[in-house]
């Protein structure tokens, strides 16, 4: 990828160049898009992202926001701490890094951060991976396969054994398309450094305990057997 940054007004914008040659800080505002019937929004996480088309390719617009109790008081601005330190470059570099080591994650198309002071917003977008459903939604429907809980485990190494680490693995950002290939998405607390038992531990038992959630908010018994399968798969790939 050939990366570049542009300024817009008091948009701060980094783009692959081969991906976008039209820039314009509109792409990242939400109103803009409301006037697109094309365009489409849902749900996720902390907030709502969009699905837009940038020079006729399906992408996916994603607004920062806080979560936890901070959240409260402050919805979508984070301190400011130098360009290289923003939410939106960091996780468009570190897809970068991880497209260039093939690994399964949305390619990053552009970052924006926009400063207010001492503060910060910030957008990204990157290319959408067409027809994929969350682990929470496979739960929910019964449509987990012991070939997938294998699937997801061996995913999950790849990542670890290339040093990289999600932080926030849950059931929602692990997502799988229709030929049973796993992606994992929303990179933004992800870090990179030497392969480490303890950061894959944590990894996993936040996974765990994303899994406990969802299914003890819809009154499902735990995968045990599936989350064996996941965990042996994992361990075997590391």
């Amino acid at each position: 990828m050939t990366s570049q940054v542009t300024k817009i007004n008091q948009s701060i914008i980094l783009y692959d160049d081969r991906l976008m040659n039209d820039i314009d800080e509109n792409i990242f505002e939400i109103d803009f898009w409301k006037m697109d019937q094309q365009a489409h929004s849902q749900s996720k996480g902390r907030g709502t992202v969009y699905f837009v088309k940038i020079q006729d390719e399906p992408c996916v617009l994603r607004h920062y926001n806080r979560g936890g109790l901070v959240a409260r008081l402050v919805e979508d601005q984070y301190l400011w701490m130098g360009e290289g330190y923003t939410r939106s470059f960091k996780e468009w570099h570190l897809l970068n890094y991880m497209v260039e080591k093939q690994l399964p994650v949305p390619v990053p198309v552009a970052a924006r951060y926009v400063r207010y002071g001492i503060c910060y917003k910030a957008d990204i977008i990157t290319r959408e991976i067409p027809d994929i459903e969350s682990l929470s939604d496979k739960l929910l429907g019964n449509l987990m396969t012991e070939e997938l809980w294998k699937k997801i485990g061996e995913c999950i190494a790849k990542f670890h054994d290339q040093g990289v680490f999600h932080m926030d693995l849950n059931a929602e950002n692990i997502q799988i398309d229709q030929d049973h290939q796993v992606f994992l998405l929303d990179f933004d607390k992800g870090k990179v450094s030497e392969p480490s038992r303890r950061l894959s531990d944590s990894n996993l038992m936040r996974l765990k305990r994303s899994i406990a959630k969802v299914t003890k908010a819809n009154q499902l018994a735990f995968p045990n057997s599936g989350w064996d399968l996941c965990m042996t798969q994992h361990q075997g790939e590391s």
